[in-house]
């Protein structure tokens, strides 16, 4: 399998890969060093004839070994320098894609923000024409002759109760007082039934 320094020159290393490469030297190094003891131990024995020979080219090799980490030893400077302006650019794409996600969050609050006035607009709308039916409701039984009979909880103040709960909601409370109903619509419902489910013949 092919490395990616198979392809590069010292040059163009960086200090990690210059890093192993001397390292992989001094290892091969230990190893001829090893051998050549091998080999001149057999020398003077006599064991072995070729035993100069082969310390001859293990020289040779030795030497090639040597020139080689000297040059790359000769190439950290510029490989820190290509490190520090790797590292420099892949710091200013880590910032530059935290500004993009912060700039999304903005917009993401600005159009959250608008939602919000929205619903606060038509609260107070729904406020308003929820007083307005209940006065309307109670002026067209007036005009019927009907009577609201005795009061009952959700036949008028719903606004009030409107607020209470969105009040009670946003500090966190998920109940009205008393254990009453908790949702405006179950007041008027309750309120209001003697004209929902009682047809013509209510109030009279």
């Amino acid at each position: 399998m092919s490395t990616r320094t198979e392809s590069l020159t010292p040059s163009e290393f960086t200090v990690a890969e210059l890093q192993r490469h001397v390292a992989e030297i001094d290892a091969e190094l230990a190893r001829l060093d090893r051998e050549a003891t091998r080999l001149s131990v057999a020398a003077v024995r006599d064991t072995d004839w070729n035993a100069d020979a082969k310390l001859f080219a293990l020289s040779g090799r030795v030497s090639a070994l040597k020139a080689k980490r000297e040059a790359l030893i000769k190439q950290f400077p510029a490989a820190e320098a290509r490190d520090r302006e790797l590292a420099a650019h892949g710091d200013e794409v880590e910032r530059a894609r935290h500004m993009e996600a912060a700039r999304q969050h903005a917009q993401e609050i600005v159009s959250l923000a608008q939602k919000i006035d929205a619903a606060v607009a038509e609260f107070k709308t729904l406020l308003r024409d929820i007083t307005a039916a209940e006065a309307a409701a109670r002026g067209s039984l007036r005009a019927a002759g009907a009577s609201l009979g005795d009061a009952v909880a959700g036949r008028e103040g719903l606004a009030s109760k409107a607020n209470l709960r969105m009040r009670l909601a946003l500090e966190g409370g998920d109940n009205f007082v008393n254990s009453q109903p908790r949702d405006i619509a179950s007041f008027a419902s309750v309120g209001w039934a003697f004209l929902i489910e009682g047809g013509d013949d209510a109030g009279r």
